[in-house]
């Protein structure tokens, strides 16, 4: 029987981790590790600076599930090296409230567990869902979901790092291969002072997307299609390297 861990960034108690708990049980025995609380945002984050608290949970009938003082890179380390008792066959992240397109691959809690795992040597993939944080509906990417999970179990699919499926709202007829679209958040701070006196910022931003990519992740999703892109563990920029091997700066 295949052992599937399941993480996220949004906390243990997210509606998106029980749905992704339930279509992972269909493929084998579900533990789940997931952070107490969010961690959107902390990418690939670990605790450095004290212990991990850990509170045993019944997430779902039949799922133990565990709760984490620590990031979502920290639960993927704590439930392969120690919860599980055995290398998963498997880690799933999410389903995340919200796309992980573009370059928010780096940015990502989500991500970040999958890409940890990938490092691990272990089949991992980040799911996410394009919705509100409220009245999500996950009977679609649940669906999605259960396709990917089968393809990555059996082998199916060609080998990447790691995976990364966002899935559009409503319905989906479709997963389609893509690669990461290229571009970059333009940051607005907005500064207030609060009742104490003290100067604060929020940090607001707008996505811009380089121009003429087709068949990206961003792009291809918001056709309606759900999108998979494999990415690499592998931070060298090939092009560079191959282009300059033997280069040397004397000193």
């Amino acid at each position: 029987m295949s052992l599937i861990m399941v993480t996220n960034d949004d906390g243990i108690s997210s509606r998106g981790i029980k749905a992704l708990a339930e279509v992972a049980q269909r493929y084998g025995e579900v533990v789940v590790v997931a952070p107490s609380k969010s961690n959107s945002g902390m990418s690939h984050a670990i605790s450095v600076n004290g212990p991990l608290k850990v509170l045993r949970c019944d997430l779902l009938p039949g799922v133990v599930g565990y709760s984490v003082s620590g990031t979502p890179v920290d639960c993927v380390k704590l439930g392969v090296h120690g919860l599980l008792g055995r290398k998963p066959d498997l880690i799933l992240s999410g389903i995340n409230h919200g796309l992980n397109t573009s370059v928010s691959v780096h940015y990502s809690g989500t991500l970040g567990a999958a890409r940890e795992g990938g490092m691990l040597g272990i089949v991992s993939c980040g799911i996410s869902l394009e919705n509100d944080r409220n009245g999500s509906d996950f009977t679609s990417a649940q669906r999605v979901s259960d396709k990917v999970i089968g393809e990555l179990l059996a082998g199916r699919l060609p080998k990447a790092g790691f995976y990364s499926l966002n899935i559009p709202k409503g319905d989906v007829g479709e997963v389609r291969w893509t690669s990461m679209e290229m571009g970059r958040w333009v940051e607005t701070p907005y500064e207030y002072t609060d009742p104490f006196g003290v100067e604060n910022y929020w940090l607001d931003g707008r996505f811009i997307s380089d121009e003429g990519q087709v068949d990206t992740d961003d792009v291809v999703m918001h056709q309606g299609f759900a999108t998979l892109t494999p990415l690499t563990l592998d931070a060298t920029d090939r092009a560079a390297y191959e282009a300059n091997k033997g280069l040397t700066i004397s000193l």
